[in-house]
């Protein structure tokens, strides 16, 4: 379910979704799962929002619980969670070579995109924010943060 509602998060806010490494491996404390993704956004041929995700779920064993008077099987465990996201700039290097492309790329975000800049590190950040609060939910950790 986690692995459905984070493409359907990541498709809702037109992301792309790549995942990278799942491993599953069982040790005499319960199972462990390690799962790697990123997800990018190209907002123009410029800017590049690039967020790599790796989660670990460690000691996770099923338990029978009762909800509204029903038993049902459910995971109990712990979770370890790393987001780094990164807002690249002139990823596709249009300003590569020497010390006068260099000088154009400084002119160019000093003074014709100043603007976007700073929109795009703020999107980047509602981003993760937003990513957060779908994992938390995903996981049925929502506590209307």
């Amino acid at each position: 379910q986690f692995y459905r509602d984070m493409k359907e998060w990541a498709s809702n806010e037109a992301l792309f979704f790549n995942e990278k490494v799942f491993t599953m491996a069982k040790s005499g404390e319960g199972n462990e799962n390690s799962w790697t993704f990123e997800l990018t956004k190209k907002f123009d041929n410029y800017f590049q929002m690039r967020i790599a995700v790796n989660i670990y779920i460690f000691r996770q064993i099923e338990v029978l619980v009762k909800i509204d008077g029903k038993q049902v099987t459910m995971n109990q465990g712990f979770v370890a969670i790393q987001i780094k996201p990164k807002l690249e700039v002139d990823y596709l290097g249009i300003f590569k070579g020497n010390g006068f492309s260099k000088l154009l790329q400084e002119l160019y975000q000093n003074y014709v995109i100043a603007g976007r800049i700073g929109a795009r590190y703020g999107y980047t950040f509602e981003t993760i924010i937003n990513l957060v609060k779908a994992i938390r939910k995903s996981l049925g950790m929502d506590l209307g943060l």
